[in-house]
């Protein structure tokens, strides 16, 4: 099952469906993970990995987590 917590960010960008949730619940996402340092470990790194640097707050990945799980429900 796809989450925040256990999924990486390159495997949640590689499904257009989960990303376009990420997307709508985190403006700028690409700005805030676009960046040099980053972007070569995103197949490494969760989103909830992310918490401690702000780059993305918990309620934004509590909201992409109800939407994931009712995308894999269908």
């Amino acid at each position: 099952m796809l989450d925040t917590k256990d999924t990486a960010i390159a495997d949640l960008k590689a499904i257009p469906q989960a990303w376009a949730i990420v997307e709508a619940e985190i403006p700028n996402i690409e700005g805030r993970i676009g960046n040099e340092i980053i972007k070569p470990h995103l197949g490494n790194f969760s989103f909830r990995s992310l918490l401690q640097f702000g780059v993305v707050k918990p309620d934004a990945l509590d909201r992409i987590d109800q939407r994931l799980k009712a995308l894999g429900e269908r």
